[in-house]
């Protein structure tokens, strides 16, 4: 995911300085990592927060709208905002799983079902 595009759209909605906008994403990726397992955030890659704009976040592109969200009640510290960014990552994360899940076979070994 391109930091750059993140900034640009948080300051689309919210004009946030550079070095702020940096420092409440970084807050925003830790709260995902948190909550969701690495396979499902990024797709297994090692989380590194970037300090550049011109750096990439290896997160999945379908949290850019809860990001986004994410930086914006970090910013403001609104409830409504807070909440608007748990749901639109959880909304993210079970897309996810329920694409994993599709490409799972549950209960067939190699040797047939158990």
């Amino acid at each position: 995911m391109e930091t750059k595009s993140l900034f640009l759209r948080v300051n689309a909605i919210r004009p946030i300085g550079q070095s702020r906008f940096l420092d409440l994403l970084a807050d925003t990726v830790r709260q995902l990592s948190v909550r969701f397992p690495p396979a499902l955030l990024s797709d297994g890659q090692d989380l590194t927060i970037p300090d550049s704009l011109d750096q990439t976040l290896p997160v999945h592109d379908r949290y850019f709208g809860a990001i986004v969200l994410g930086v914006l009640s970090n910013d403001s510290g609104s409830t409504s905002e807070r909440t608007a960014f748990l749901n639109e990552a959880d909304c993210a994360y079970r897309s996810l799983w329920r694409e994993a899940a599709a490409h799972r076979q549950i209960g067939v070994a190699e040797g047939g079902v158990q």
